[in-house]
């Protein structure tokens, strides 16, 4: 491994590339084997992918920036659905107010149900903010991970499973 690989390694200044030799420009996009919180991730290059076949271009810049997690893939009308229904939370309970006071998860996975259930059920808008339904259902998945990464979550879930035994067992999986 490189000078450099080995010091990112080690520091934990950016996640770790196991697995890639050479120059820090030959490493990969994201894949990611790691996806438990609290917890370093650590990225992978799949068996048979050409390394730098991932890469725009050589510069060692866009090797480290490609390891971080990117926007560019978001689509760019969601960002601004997204930014209407927040907006239109901030007003009525407060700009960033879930970082103020814990948060229930039951009380967003609610919300989350009730507008995916009025857009199945053929309606776009909320009547409350004429903000689009999925975009109220992006915000409740927003404050709840902003909650899980901040520690201000009380997180209510039930642990049993049955979701997924069920789930596996009507489809046979």
């Amino acid at each position: 491994m490189s000078d450099k690989i080995d010091r990112i390694a080690e520091t934990a200044d950016e996640p770790m590339l196991p697995g890639v030799e050479g120059p820090i420009d030959r490493a990969p996009s994201t894949w990611w084997k790691n996806r438990d919180y609290g917890q370093r991730v650590i990225l992978e290059v799949p068996a048979g992918v050409d390394v730098q076949s991932v890469l725009p271009d050589d510069n060692p810049k866009t090797a480290l920036g490609k390891l971080k997690p990117g926007t560019a893939a978001i689509p760019p009308v969601a960002i601004l659905e997204l930014g209407r229904a927040m907006t239109n939370g901030a007003v009525k309970y407060g700009r960033f107010n879930w970082r103020d006071k814990t948060i229930t998860t039951s009380v967003y996975t609610d919300a989350i149900d009730r507008h995916l259930l009025a857009f199945r059920d053929g309606e776009d808008l909320a009547s409350d903010s004429a903000a689009h339904h999925l975009a109220h259902v992006m915000a409740c998945c927003a404050i709840l991970l902003d909650a899980i990464h901040t520690g201000n979550l009380n997180d209510d879930r039930r642990r049993d499973g049955a979701a997924a035994i069920a789930i596996d067992r009507f489809t046979g999986s």
